[in-house]
């Protein structure tokens, strides 16, 4: 039976990344509360909403032998947790805390497996792998002009961390350190290749041409 995957996300990003590994999947609004847990690591968090998300994404989705993939990130500087900042003045302090400091993304993955009728229970669906993977980058010193003309021209406010690396944000770093800059995308492709394959799940190679991205409505 062919298996059918669902991207558990509203993010353009992660679908265009995810197609890369997956070129036919459908993707969903999980409508996950993404609320932080009292002494929640970032770590912790990314894996938790990871899987949260997925299993969301299950429930609101239709069709059969379906794999969900959830993805979270979560940036962080020392103890300092950066969500998504909504407005240009959390933004503001946000690039401001970390002008000149190395900062941390935590990207987690969760795949979950539809198990009979979805209907409203997590109990209906198996979490078949969850791992999250961390790319860390150095921020130039940045100038409140800079930033401010940053945030302007890009307005990254549903960034973790106000940081849109795949678009102007390329301009604020002056390092980086990881395994796979996808990581700092929103989406680590070698991790999720290597959880499909300890899964022993090998989606099709397909052509660009080929690949369809679905949306559930």
């Amino acid at each position: 039976m062919h298996q059918k995957f669902v991207l558990a996300s509203t993010s353009s990003y992660r679908a265009q990344l995810l197609s890369s590994v997956i070129p036919d999947f459908s993707v969903i609004d999980p409508k996950t509360d993404e609320t932080s847990l009292a002494a929640e690591s970032p770590k912790e968090k990314c894996v938790r909403l990871s899987v949260q998300k997925a299993l969301d994404g299950l429930k609101l989705a239709t069709g059969e032998n379906l794999i969900a993939i959830g993805s979270d990130q979560v940036a962080h500087l020392g103890d300092r947790t950066f969500s998504k900042p909504g407005d240009f003045d959390t933004a503001m302090r946000q690039l401001k805390a970390c002008s000149n400091n190395w900062v941390s993304f935590s990207t987690g993955i969760a795949l979950c497996q539809q198990q009979g009728d979805l209907v409203d229970d997590n109990a209906s669906a198996q979490i078949l792998a969850k791992e999250y993977e961390t790319y860390r980058i150095k921020f130039r010193k940045l100038a409140d002009k800079d930033i401010a003309d940053y945030l302007k021209a890009e307005e990254p406010y549903d960034c973790a961390g106000s940081v849109k690396a795949e678009g102007l944000g390329i301009r604020l770093i002056e390092d980086s350190q990881g395994r796979d800059i996808n990581t700092l995308y929103g989406l680590p492709l070698m991790l999720l290749t290597d959880l499909l394959n300890n899964i022993a799940v090998y989606p099709p190679y397909l052509s660009a041409k080929n690949k369809t991205i679905n949306s559930f409505k």
